[in-house]
């Protein structure tokens, strides 16, 4: 419930967080001046010396309509939140996995990536309309052959366009998002060793690490070498700097869609399969449900 709320009270837009820094901006910095002499400061003083600011009407109401803003929106979140809560505590979850083909023997285009999903290989998974349709979970389960694991880049989309990295260049840690530089870890994956991307991963190694102490010879995910085969996604910098957690409160029907890039030319791969796993709770009634259209009716307000 926590992120949840997190993430609603974090989307209050850029142009709200601008207002809020002017009006800190109005009140505290601009009429008052820092000096010796007491006539430099823009205000009145008391007889203990202290500047009390003096607003005009025009700025007065316009902090009010501000602080009015703010407070709406930090009550949608919190009444969001709370019925997301009691939804969650009421059920257990709805868990469900949906699959691609095997065998997809999906061709990854070799050496393409530039950081745009037009340079990345795609294949998308459509999910049902679910009885219950809040995510509360994500994890991804993905199958393929590629040499040079440190190449590739791999997103996942969401049917609401959210963009998630699960894996960024593991072993080249800080490069652009474009595939300028060529580097990075040089063992394997195989689609004998499938990899699940959680958040929660037992192993609790991040995917920026995947191949770490291997030779390029080895594969990542086999027992015989003692590599973990679950990871949690790093996005080391890139698009958004989103996890699979930053999904969690969207709905999960419609269509999913995984990336591949390979930003170096000479090492090939193929996706043999992937898989989605979601957890989801039914969407709250009541109390969300008016937050919900308090929110989008103080938007669309604002925008008229």
């Amino acid at each position: 419930m926590a992120s949840i709320l997190s993430k609603t009270i974090a989307s209050l837009s850029e142009s709200e967080r601008s207002e809020t820094r002017a009006s800190h901006e109005t009140r505290l910095d601009a009429p008052v001046r820092v000096g010796r002499d007491k006539a430099n400061i823009d205000g009145v003083m008391d007889r203990a010396g202290r500047a009390t600011v003096v607003m005009s009407s025009e700025q007065t109401q316009g902090r009010d309509d501000m602080m009015h803003r703010r407070t709406e929106r930090y009550a949608v979140a919190i009444g969001m939140a709370m019925a997301i809560g009691l939804a969650t505590s009421a059920h257990a979850g709805l868990t469900t996995n949906w699959a691609s083909a095997s065998n997809l023997n999906l061709e990854l285009m070799d050496g393409a990536y530039d950081g745009s999903v037009e340079s990345m290989s795609a294949h998308t998974i459509g999910v049902a309309e679910l009885g219950a349709e809040l995510i509360t979970d994500v994890n991804v389960t993905i199958a393929m052959d590629h040499t040079f694991v440190g190449d590739l880049t791999i997103k996942l989309r969401s049917p609401q366009g959210t963009m998630v990295t699960l894996l960024n260049r593991p072993g080249l840690p800080g490069v652009p998002d474009d595939g300028s530089i060529i580097g990075g870890d040089s063992s394997n994956l195989s689609s004998e060793f499938a990899i699940t991307y959680d958040d929660n991963a037992q192993s609790g190694v991040f995917s920026e690490m995947m191949g770490f102490g291997l030779g390029s010879s080895d594969f990542i995910g086999d027992p015989a070498n003692g590599s973990p085969d679950n990871y949690m996604p790093f996005p080391d910098g890139a698009e958004g700097d989103l996890t699979l957690s930053d999904l969690h409160g969207e709905s999960a029907s419609g269509n999913w869609t995984l990336y591949i890039g390979d930003s170096a030319a000479g090492t090939t791969g193929m996706l043999d399969s992937w898989s989605i796993e979601l957890t989801t709770i039914p969407v709250p009634g009541g109390f969300a449900i008016l937050g919900l259209a308090a929110l989008t009716g103080n938007r669309r307000r604002r925008e008229a």
